[in-house]
């Protein structure tokens, strides 16, 4: 896993794969099919890529675990997003746990990319603002046809898909069934 550092490479998940504690993959430029597999996380307080990049593609991944974070901009995938996301889902317990923790969101903390085709499932505790289901801060980015199904619990200006969303791009086709 540590081969997608800084790596503008094709991978291919073939089985499942834990990770323990943090694991943040700092800038991923390539492509990342998870082939339906999936990615669990435990114990972490970061997200799995710090960055990825606007010629990034992550998609067909599945996520579970649980994940505590104590920072801004955070999420279980990626904390900043400027490429594409798509197909994913999450069962991973995400809690922003300290002082008004903004920009959180679960398969990114903010993006500027797309993040299409994800759901959401599990309930999300945050404590600060511009955080939601699918992206904290969608500034810029394109987000469509996801969907949230977990309750999310605490903060202000939180929302079941996009926490704020700014700069004048699209959120379509996307759907919330989550108790806010």
């Amino acid at each position: 896993f540590k081969a997608m550092n800084e790596s503008s490479e094709s991978f291919k998940l073939m089985d499942d794969i834990t990770l323990t504690g943090d694991y943040a993959v700092a800038s991923f430029s390539g492509y990342l099919d998870g082939n339906g597999k999936t990615i669990t996380v435990t114990n972490g307080t970061t997200a799995i890529f710090a960055e990825t990049t606007a010629t990034a593609e992550i998609y067909n991944l599945t996520l579970r675990g649980n994940l505590t974070i104590s920072e801004e901009t955070e999420a279980v995938l990626a904390k900043i997003n400027y490429g594409i996301i798509s197909d994913c889902k999450n069962y991973a317990t995400l809690i922003a746990d300290g002082n008004e923790l903004n920009d959180c969101g679960v398969f990114a903390g903010e993006s500027q990319g797309t993040i299409a085709g994800c759901v959401n499932y599990a309930d999300l505790v945050f404590s600060g603002a511009r955080c939601g289901g699918i992206v904290g801060d969608n500034n810029g980015g394109v987000v469509s046809d996801c969907g949230n199904y977990g309750d999310i619990n605490k903060g202000f200006s939180i929302a079941g898909i996009v926490g704020q969303h700014s700069g004048g791009k699209l959120v379509s086709g996307c759907y919330n069934t989550g108790t806010i």
